[in-house]
């Protein structure tokens, strides 16, 4: 019996099967959010355990108990003593699991819509079994009660060849940790996650599982992975890329036979190569750490602050800032295809409008985004109409001496298939969307909430420029409120 037959499951996993683990660091605002939001998309039954790392906030275990008073099934909370490392406070929840299956969502992380059951039913439905199932997701930032959504995170393979394919490679196998539900035994059986992985401890848990079994990611994006300059990737970038490369050389030596290298003589090799060498790798380690907190800064609204950093980048390594460009414009090619529908507004009325949408789209696996305009006044404090609705700062900006609103979206685009902005010629990203698709890699169309577009006779400049915008865009979306 081969050992993908022997992990085959023999029933199909249930709701009550799964432990989701969150191990706070303290962030009491954002882990009550990321509660909050399981609190709205969890299944009955699922078991939940907040593991609180190390002596914090006194009160914060009162707190998360209020919270988790309405969780619809075991829910319990651990105080840890001292502060473990990242690997230390995860083993911890692992082995207080009691369930077949296991997540752990960061505590400053957001799940957008219902997944468990969806997941749970892809490994009932995947042959061989698989160890590990995860999902795409979008990257938030801001703040815990203003979260601010920007780019999709597409990483990690989501069918069984491409699964193969990155396996034969001996590339490591990346998934959106907080995303991924695991195979409790098989997780127990290579030792969860080991402290000598560091910060890349995900990463060499996926691919050494992944050496065996099946490790996929869903191309739904039901899940919100957090980015900020606080993580460990940003403000310990050299020590994270250190134990990356430490990584790749294990998971390297686990496909040849050959013995492991200790974290010590890894780092005393390392030491020995030349001066320009090393000098050319910490260029490329900080203008990669530049590129990721440009990015976190821009999604956050500090729009000079993120250019800065970018520049930043492109001037230390321009190799890994293109490499870095290029790589948020690659979309997956087995994922969902996404439309993104930005809009200034909406009204109640459209709302069954749009979930009906987007039941209809998925149905033919097609996801359906709606983003809305956030100009700054008082509805930037009111959550979005819908849980997965999106809100992004939009500004004025002086384009020889007029007014014109801009709303953030290009990130969007490379992302989508298809991008649909309001018809208006004062609109800036229409006239960029309109005359770019070929290089942005999408298509690009218009909508009309209006009855009719009052078209003058004398045609004005705007107007000619509309009536060329529009001949250039795919589709003409009319909608009445």
């Amino acid at each position: 019996m081969s050992e993908h037959e022997q992990a085959a499951l023999t029933e199909q996993p249930q709701p009550t099967d799964l432990t989701i683990a969150i191990c706070t660091i303290g962030r009491d605002g954002f882990v009550q959010a990321a509660i909050r939001s399981l609190l709205e998309t969890t299944p009955p039954g699922v078991h939940l355990h907040i593991v609180l790392n190390g002596p914090d906030d006194p009160h914060l275990a009162g707190r998360l108990e209020k919270i988790i008073e309405a969780w619809a099934g075991p829910a319990t909370l651990s105080a840890l003593d001292e502060r473990l490392s990242i690997s230390g406070s995860h083993n911890t929840a692992l082995d207080l699991a009691t369930t077949s299956f296991i997540t752990f969502m960061g505590d400053d992380d957001l799940v957008l819509e219902p997944r468990v059951e969806h997941l749970l039913e892809v490994f009932w439905t995947t042959v061989p079994t698989p160890a590990v199932v995860g999902s795409f997701c979008r990257r938030v930032s801001g703040s815990y009660d203003r979260p601010r959504f920007s780019t999709n995170k597409d990483y990690g393979p989501s069918s069984i060849e491409a699964w193969e394919r990155e396996r034969d490679s001996g590339e490591l196998i990346e998934i959106v940790f907080p995303s991924a539900i695991y195979r409790t035994d098989l997780l127990r059986l290579v030792g969860g996650f080991e402290d000598r992985f560091g910060s890349a401890m995900d990463l060499a848990t996926f691919t050494i599982l992944g050496q065996h079994h099946p490790v996929i990611a869903d191309p739904r994006r039901s899940f919100a992975h957090r980015i900020h300059d606080g993580s460990v990737t940003s403000s310990s970038a050299g020590q994270h890329a250190a134990r990356l490369r430490y990584t790749e050389a294990c998971i390297a030596a686990i496909r040849n036979g050959d013995e492991q290298p200790l974290w010590d003589e890894f780092v005393a090799s390392e030491a020995d190569t030349s001066a320009a060498s090393r000098a050319t790798g910490a260029r490329h380690t900080m203008s990669a750490t530049l590129f990721r907190q440009g990015g976190a800064a821009a999604a956050s609204g500090q729009r000079l602050q993120g250019l800065a950093k970018l520049g930043a980048s492109a001037v230390l390594s321009p190799r890994t800032f293109f490499g870095r460009l290029r790589s948020q414009v690659t979309r997956e090619t087995n994922s969902e295809p996404v439309v993104s529908l930005l809009l200034n507004a909406t009204v109640p009325e459209q709302l069954p409008f749009f979930e009906s949408l987007r039941a209809e789209l998925r149905s033919r696996s097609v996801e359906l985004r709606v983003i809305l305009a956030d100009s700054g006044g008082n509805e930037q404090h009111a959550p979005p109409p819908l849980p997965w609705i999106e809100r992004r700062p939009s500004r004025q900006t002086n384009v020889l001496g007029r007014s014109l609103p801009w709303q953030p979206g290009l990130d969007i685009a490379t992302t989508s298939e298809l991008i649909i902005t309001e018809i208006g010629s004062r609109q800036l990203l229409n006239p960029v969307f309109g005359r770019s698709q070929r290089t942005l890699r999408t298509r690009h169309g218009f909508w009309d909430a209006s009855d009719d577009y009052p078209w003058s006779t004398d045609q004005p400049p705007e107007e000619t420029n509309l009536r060329r915008l529009i001949g250039k865009a795919h589709w003409f979306f009319a909608s009445s409120a």
